[in-house]
C-alpha cells in the first residue's frame, strides 16, 4: 500500500474514533473544531500531526499519531487565537531574518537545507506554506507584544548597575545543562496524575516514563533535550535545577499550559572570564527586558484563551 495513503487511512480511523468528523466541507474534509469565528478542519489535524512528526523525525504509525494528536490540535488552536489577535491590533512586520534562522534550524536538524526541507514536505504530502504561515505568526505575535507593552517595560538603573558590580567582582558559575524532559498537559486530572509519573520514573526509568505519559516532540527522542546553558534558562527553570546533581530529576515545574520533569544527565561549570562591562550591562539588560516580554506573552495570551469560545465539534 502507498505510504500516504496508509497515512491517511491512520489519521482518518483516528478522527472517527474522538467524534471530530462531524460537519463535511467536501471530499475527505471535515470541521473538528470552531476558534472564535476561524475553524479547524480534519485536513488541517492531519497536516500538523504529520508535520510534527516528520520535522521531529519520528516513525509514523498509529501510536505516534494517537500521542500527537492533543499537541496538533492544542498547537492549531493557538496560532488561530493568536492570528485573531495579530489582525486585530493590524500587526504586518516581523524581522524575517529571525524566520529565515529559524528554518535553517529545522532543515539542518534534518540533514538538508530548505530546498530540501521542501522536498521533504512534498514527499510527505504536508504543506510547507502551512507550516511558514505558524512561524510567521509566532514572529508576528513576538511583534504585538512589543509593540503593546514596550512603555511598560521599566528598567531600574541601581538594580542593572548592581548587577553588573556584582557579576564583575565575582564572575558568575556558567552551567551547560544537558537534559531530558517529560512534558504534560496542565490539566486537574494531571496534576492528579504526577504521583503516577513519578513511581514510573523510580521503578521503570526516566525513558519509560516518557514513552507513556510525555506529549511533548523531544518524545521522538526520548525526552532528550540537549545541551543548554543557564544563561538561556529562564527562573523557573534555574529555580528547579540549581540544586540538583547528574541524574536528578526536578520536582513538577507548572506553567499555563504544561507540566514539566526534568532530568538532567550531565552538566559542565565553568567561570566567565575576560569580562567586558559593557556588554555585560548590555546582556544584563537584553535579558531583563526579554523575561518581562515573555511575562507579558504569557500572561495576554492567557487572557485571550480565556475569553475565546473554542468548540470542539
Amino acid at each position: 500500500m502507498n505510504l500516504k495513503i496508509s497515512i491517511k487511512i491512520l489519521l482518518v480511523i483516528f478522527l472517527i474514533k474522538l467524534n471530530l468528523i462531524t460537519i463535511s466541507l467536501g471530499s475527505n474534509n471535515y470541521i473538528v473544531a470552531k476558534v472564535g469565528n476561524e475553524i479547524i478542519t480534519s485536513l488541517d489535524v492531519e497536516n500538523e500531526i504529520i508535520t510534527i512528526l516528520v520535522t521531529n523525525k519520528s516513525e509514523i504509525n498509529q501510536d505516534s499519531i494517537n500521542k500527537t494528536k492533543s499537541i496538533a490540535m492544542k498547537g492549531l488552536v493557538r496560532t488561530l487565537i493568536k492570528k485573531n489577535e495579530i489582525k486585530k491590533y493590524k500587526i504586518d512586520k516581523y524581522n524575517k531574518k529571525d524566520l529565515s534562522n529559524y528554518i535553517d534550524k529545522v532543515a539542518k536538524n534534518l540533514g538538508t537545507n530548505k530546498s530540501g526541507l521542501k522536498e521533504i514536505f512534498k514527499k510527505n504530502g504536508i504543506s510547507y506554506k502551512k507550516y511558514i504561515t505558524k512561524y510567521e505568526t509566532e514572529f508576528l505575535w513576538n511583534t504585538l507584544i512589543f509593540q503593546v507593552y514596550k512603555n511598560q517595560i521599566t528598567i531600574n538603573a541601581v538594580e542593572i548597575e548592581n548587577e553588573l558590580n556584582q557579576r564583575i567582582a565575582n564572575p558568575k558559575k556558567l552551567i551547560e545543562y544537558d537534559l531530558s524532559e517529560i512534558e504534560i498537559e496542565n490539566t486537574l486530572e494531571n496534576k492528579k496524575k504526577i504521583k503516577e509519573v513519578y513511581e514510573t520514573i523510580i521503578n521503570q526509568g526516566f525513558v519509560n516514563a516518557v514513552k507513556k505519559f510525555s506529549i511533548s516532540s523531544s518524545l521522538s527522542n526520548n525526552g532528550k533535550v540537549g545541551v543548554i546553558s543557564s544563561n538561556s534558562l529562564s527562573e523557573i527553570y534555574l529555580n528547579k535545577l540549581k540544586d540538583l546533581n547528574v541524574g536528578d530529576v526536578t520536582k513538577p515545574i507548572v506553567t499555563s499550559e504544561s507540566i514539566f520533569i526534568i532530568k538532567i544527565n550531565n552538566l559542565i561549570t565553568k567561570k566567565e572570564e575576560n569580562l567586558d562591562p559593557e556588554k555585560v550591562k548590555n546582556l544584563i539588560i537584553s535579558k531583563t527586558k526579554s523575561d518581562k516580554l515573555e511575562l507579558f506573552s504569557r500572561s495576554h495570551y492567557s487572557n485571550l484563551e480565556n475569553t475565546t469560545l473554542v468548540n470542539f465539534l
